[in-house]
């Protein structure tokens, strides 16, 4: 049994979802903390542009969120590619962080999914499959939507979950890293400015459509949200409309270590399940949870 003490209250339908390779995880930056809890938040952001600018961190914090601390920070300063260059040191730079210390990144390449969509800017779900030896494509943009490029890492000789092994038992291959929201090594594709938000909010962009063409009878598992999140709340409606004419949706997952019985309830209402975590033990509870997961995959191969 997986994760030796930890214990998580699994839903059924996670469990079976994942024997039958109908999960679609999306993933977004809480789960980079399971690498660094150093890594910044959203204050840190706009506490990075306030440097940058010269500006005083609390005085700038009062005149907008980071979404417009961003969209001035373009207009003033000629653009936001010093505040991604310094973003890249912070949160995605492999000489100071180690992909190797958060088992839940590493065992995301074992999860037999078409597809893992993230928010997240930084490359540390590439890197697992990297270090795990594991094969997959890694979109950014619309240019790696229509031609994207098999990344193949050499075979590693530290796998962590060796039991399954790729050509004799996914049913998937290989897997697709979906960058909704862009990739620090390409700033013209991050979305980080308020107009970059407002130019998705019609949901059209190739990166959305291909998002929307997926998810039908798949189970979501977000992972990595918070409750607050609202551009993940506005996007679920989105694809809730999407689904509205499906007899009977999958059900979806949301993990938290907050408590929101409001929130939870009309999550409900949109399919969605909470699973909660400790919010002591996140990095356990996750990997237990993954573990979980990967044992009920081996044994829907059996």
């Amino acid at each position: 049994m997986p994760g030796g003490g930890v214990h998580v209250d699994i839903p059924k339908d996670l469990v079976g979802a994942a024997a039958r390779r109908r999960l679609l995880p999306f993933i977004g930056s809480g789960f980079s903390k399971n690498i660094s809890a150093e890594f910044p938040d959203w204050k840190g952001v706009v506490d990075i542009a306030a440097d940058i600018l010269k500006f005083d961190r609390d005085l700038l914090r009062i005149h907008g969120d980071y979404l417009q601390i961003a969209e001035y920070l373009e207009v003033v300063n000629g653009g936001i590619g010093d505040l991604a260059n310094k973003l890249v040191t912070l949160i995605d730079d492999e000489r100071m962080f180690d992909v190797g210390k958060s088992r839940p990144h590493l065992l995301l390449p074992y999860l037999d999914c078409e597809s893992i969509f993230t928010t997240n800017w930084d490359r540390w779900i590439e890197r697992a499959f990297d270090d795990q030896g594991w094969p997959y494509y890694r979109i950014r943009n619309t240019a790696d939507l229509a031609d994207p490029t098999l990344n193949r890492p050499p075979a590693s000789n530290v796998q962590i979950f060796g039991k399954v092994k790729f050509d004799a038992t996914r049913y998937n291959h290989p897997t697709r890293v979906v960058k909704l929201h862009g990739d620090l090594s390409d700033h013209s594709s991050l979305l980080i400015k308020e107009s970059d938000y407002f130019r998705r909010m019609d949901f059209e962009d190739p990166l959305d459509i291909d998002l929307r063409s997926r998810i039908y009878g798949k189970s979501v598992i977000f992972i990595g949200y918070s409750f607050s999140d609202l551009n993940v709340r506005l996007m679920w409606s989105k694809l809730c409309r999407v689904l509205a004419n499906t007899k009977k949706p999958a059900q979806s997952f949301f993990l938290t270590a907050q408590r929101n019985p409001v929130m939870e309830r009309l999550l409900s209402e949109q399919h969605i399940n909470v699973v909660q975590l400790d919010p002591m033990r996140i990095g356990e509870n996750l990997t237990y949870l993954l573990e979980c997961i990967l044992d009920a995959q081996e044994k829907g191969n059996a």
